[in-house]
């Protein structure tokens, strides 16, 4: 046991003299805030990525209570240190135009209940990097997804034992492009 301690200290030791004098620190990057979903290149067909959080921050469209939920990083539960949204960059069905998917969850909800989502928004993105609002679901529980190169809109339906905190079922309704922005389908 004795010659084990030893040996280790003897290796913290020499490890503390050992300096590699070829590599020089000249300036040091500040650290930049994280979001929980940077891109991918599978996820950017166009190779435009924005900040999902000054975006959102900046948009006057935004309720307050989304604003609110982006004001910090969450602070606990499973997204701490992380902001509540999530981003999915793809190219309008049917169009050749990139945009980002924005869903916007609080920072108490559960991964397996996805019951808290504040809201849902699709952003267009310019080769500039700025960005125009095409698509707006304010309402809680609003969330969007891609399903088979279909953007749907998926809501809660509430009533029976279905809960507004935990919703079971959900109403879905296929998004398509106008011409200038995307609108549900009717029926």
């Amino acid at each position: 046991m004795r010659c084990a301690v030893l040996v280790c200290a003897t290796l913290v030791l020499v490890g503390c003299g050992v300096v590699d004098d070829s590599v020089h620190v000249t300036e040091r990057e500040s650290p930049r805030p994280v979001s929980p979903s940077l891109p991918s290149d599978s996820d950017m067909a166009s190779g435009i990525s924005i900040d999902p959080v000054h975006v959102l921050r900046n948009d006057p469209g935004v309720p307050d209570r989304v604003r609110k939920a982006l004001s910090q990083p969450c602070t606990s539960g499973y997204a701490q240190g992380w902001y509540p949204l999530y981003t999915t960059y793809i190219d309008i069905p049917e169009t050749d135009i990139p945009a980002v998917v924005i869903n916007v969850q609080g920072c108490s909800a559960s991964v397996a209940c996805e019951g808290e989502s504040l809201a849902a928004y699709v952003y267009r993105l310019w080769d500039d990097r700025s960005t125009k609002r095409v698509y707006a679901a304010n309402e809680v529980g609003s969330r969007l997804s891609v399903e088979d190169g279909a953007l749907e809109l998926q809501q809660p339906v509430l009533g029976g034992t279905n809960s507004a905190e935990c919703p079971e079922r959900y109403e879905e309704t296929r998004l398509t492009w106008d011409g200038e922005k995307l609108v549900a389908e009717s029926g």
